[in-house]
């Protein structure tokens, strides 16, 4: 019987380390609680309730750090990593290594005033981080790492902790147009644009007479522009703070991406684990020439407003980068599908002719009923609808083979997906009335916690694809390298 691997502990520095972090934390949660009852101290006296209910707020973010850094030990024994945490509920975890979808390394300011490394550990059971260690000293951290990634490629020594060959490198300059051209800047610019004349006279009314100048509705108009420039200005600070000096590397059969200025990441992915890879376009980066590239594995990612997404984001993404990233997240199985994608057929096309009558008939239902004769003019957007499904129909593509599906979607902006079949979790055939009306089906392709949904197809082709996923079993993680794979049988 093996002997038991002593416990290990978390850095006696973490403790200060964590505070401001989980001040802030505290904060986002009660903010408008704190300020309130710090209003009330400075200005109207503090009394004794109050200083009792910061007392409680201060000690309970004390007494959270303290036991997180006091009682958590952690381990690697059998192959796993063990996680022991808690003073009063004891909690005991173990990760399997081979379940190990991705590990990042995170420091912050403070982290790295200190020397200590945030290891955040991810597996496939949802949207939180499966382990965290807040925080290791930068030596404990990489050995940790190593010993975990080792375990999953089942190495039988530690892989050597060179310096990745770096495949992708993004300057300032890149950081600053990925910025400017965010599609949300013309979101903004159209709701501020629809703004001041729907509620433009509805706010004039509640402003006295007397201070309204002679061209009110300019103000308004300049404000909102001022206000959209503001946080568009926001946004490039934020995107080139957040992605700076992004570097995307290969190591040991992973890929490693390290960025941030303020926070520093550095996330590790074995290629063994990416199951979907996307392509984002919007009109303003396509025109330019390059997207948002995005790598999936089975473990979710969610940002801070709750978003899920990518573990590995590469923006700045050109056609020619995106050709040799797509070789080494999904092998040789995507040779070919730039010219294999099929345009749906015609059936669809008429389908969706149906769709935009239908939701021209329903809207114009609507306004009539609301403003009578006026509602007509519902019938306005019917050729634009039906010209806009046209050009959906137009622009979509797909491709499939026993190793990939591929769909590509977009008529202004553009998005692509690539799903790596080989991790196929179940396929679904849908049909509604129209679908039945014209023989068409649709599939579902579905991985862990993703997926893509193919466009209509005739029905006895959907029916032949879902019999040949559903009874054909995934080959081994380590064929990835084998021949060039993606022709049909």
């Amino acid at each position: 019987m093996s002997e038991a691997v002593p416990w290990k502990t978390l850095h006696p520095a973490s403790v200060l380390v964590n505070l401001v972090p989980r001040f802030w934390d505290t904060f986002r949660q009660l903010g408008l609680l704190l300020i309130f009852a710090t209003y009330q101290t400075a200005f109207r006296g503090a009394e004794l309730t109050e200083i009792a209910l910061a007392g409680v707020f201060l000690l309970i973010w004390l007494t959270r750090t303290l036991v997180h850094a006091l009682t958590l030990r952690y381990r690697v024994q059998g192959g796993a990593l063990q996680i022991r945490t808690g003073l009063i509920n004891v909690r005991h975890r173990t990760i399997d290594a081979a379940k190990v979808q991705n590990i990042e390394l995170v420091q912050n300011v403070f982290h790295r005033m200190a020397g200590l490394v945030e290891v955040r550990i991810e597996t496939a059971v949802g949207v939180e981080v499966e382990a965290l260690l807040s925080a290791l000293d930068e030596d404990a951290a990489q050995e940790l790492k190593s010993e975990l990634m080792s375990l999953a490629r089942h190495d039988l020594e530690k892989a050597p902790e060179d310096e990745p060959d770096w495949l992708v490198t993004r300057q300032p300059q890149e950081l600053l147009v990925h910025g400017l051209t965010s599609p949300r800047i013309v979101s903004a610019f159209l709701v501020v644009l629809s703004f001041v004349p729907v509620f433009g006279p509805m706010l004039l009314e509640q402003v006295p007479v007397d201070r309204i100048g002679p061209n009110p509705y300019v103000g308004m108009t300049l404000a909102g522009l001022l206000a959209v420039a503001i946080v568009w200005i926001t946004m490039v600070i934020r995107v080139i703070v957040g992605q700076w000096n992004l570097r995307l590397g290969l190591r040991n059969d992973s890929l490693e991406t390290r960025f941030g200025l303020l926070t520093q990441r550095r996330l590790e992915l074995p290629l063994d684990r990416v199951q979907k890879v996307s392509y984002v376009e919007p009109l303003a980066r396509r025109i330019m020439g390059f997207g948002t590239l995005g790598m999936e594995t089975a473990a979710i990612r969610q940002d801070e407003r709750g978003n899920t997404g990518s573990q590995v984001t590469v923006i700045h993404t050109t056609p020619d980068e995106l050709g040799t990233l797509l070789q080494l997240g999904l092998g040789s199985m995507v040779q070919g599908w730039r010219e294999g994608l099929t345009r749906p057929v015609h059936a669809v096309l008429v389908r969706e002719m149906w769709r935009a009558g239908i939701t021209t008939v329903l809207a114009l239902g609507v306004t009539v009923a609301f403003w009578g004769v006026k509602g007509l003019l519902a019938l306005l957007p019917l050729g634009w609808l039906a010209f806009w499904r046209y050009l959906n129909w137009r622009r979509t593509g797909w491709f499939m083979t026993p190793d990939v599906a591929v769909v590509r979607r977009g008529v202004l902006g553009r998005r692509t997906d690539w799903v790596d079949l080989h991790k196929l979790q179940g396929v679904v055939m849908v049909q509604d009335i129209l679908m039945r009306r014209y023989g068409l089906a649709q599939l579902q392709v579905r991985v862990a916690m993703a997926g893509v949904t193919l466009p209509p197809m005739p029905e006895e082709l959907a029916e032949q694809w879902l019999n040949r996923l559903s009874s054909e079993r995934p080959v081994a993680l380590d064929d990835r390298s084998s021949a060039p794979r993606g022709s049909e049988e």
